[in-house]
Order: structure tokens, then C-alpha cells, then sequence
């Protein structure tokens, strides 16, 4: 069996430029691609460092996104990241030291989904 090389979950969103301005303004993400090229976008691929994640709008307007769990990201510097976005977002929990090895803290998106970040102690 061939060795998988990345994995980019791909979310769905109700507001698809909102999601772009968020992650583009507030986390430093770069947009890579949308689709399709004639008329408004209704998904695109964002990218930080080695982290990509692509979003989608659904054709039913009526279905929420959700996700149960959480999207974990590993900067380089878990501090300076905090300290941007800390006043801007919604804050699941502040920066901290986990008793399992990593100082981690979590926002919410404009979505709704949690976004992790954490470094090894």
C-alpha cells in the first residue's frame, strides 16, 4: 500500500469569503486556489507553512457545518500566534500548559469549528 502525504480536511461553510478574510487576516493563511474560475467561488484551498485546509459551500443552504472534533495545528511558535489572535477571536481556552506534554490554547472559527494550537513542552 502506497504512504499517504498530507491530509487537507475540507469543511463546509456558509460564507465562503468570510472564511477566506478569517483565516487569510487573522491566521496568516495564504489562499492557494477556488473554484470555479467563471463566477463566484464555492470552495477554495488555504495553506499556512505545511498545514492546507479547504472549505466548501454547501448546495443546501439550510445544512449548518459542524464538526465534532477539533482541527489541531503545530506552529512554530505557539506564544506569538496567541498573542495575535487572543483579543480577536472566540477563545475555547487561553494558552496553557496540558498535563499530556504541550502548550496548546483553542479558538472558534467564523465558522463555528475549533481550531487547536499546540507545541511539545
Amino acid at each position: 500500500m502506497s504512504h499517504l502525504k498530507a491530509v487537507a480536511p475540507m469543511l463546509l461553510v456558509r460564507d465562503l469569503q468570510q472564511t477566506i478574510g478569517f483565516y487569510s487576516s487573522k491566521l496568516g493563511f495564504e489562499l492557494v486556489d477556488t473554484w470555479p474560475d467563471d463566477g463566484p467561488p464555492v470552495w477554495c484551498s488555504l495553506r499556512s507553512g505545511g498545514a492546507r485546509v479547504m472549505f466548501y459551500t454547501g448546495d443546501k443552504p439550510e445544512t449548518s457545518p459542524e464538526l465534532t472534533g477539533v482541527l489541531y495545528f503545530y506552529p512554530e511558535d505557539v506564544a506569538a500566534i496567541w498573542e495575535k489572535v487572543k483579543d480577536e477571536t472566540k477563545v475555547e481556552w487561553p494558552l496553557q500548559e496540558m498535563p499530556y506534554g504541550m502548550r496548546e490554547f483553542a479558538i472558534k472559527d467564523c465558522n463555528g469549528y475549533t481550531l487547536s494550537f499546540g507545541e511539545a513542552v
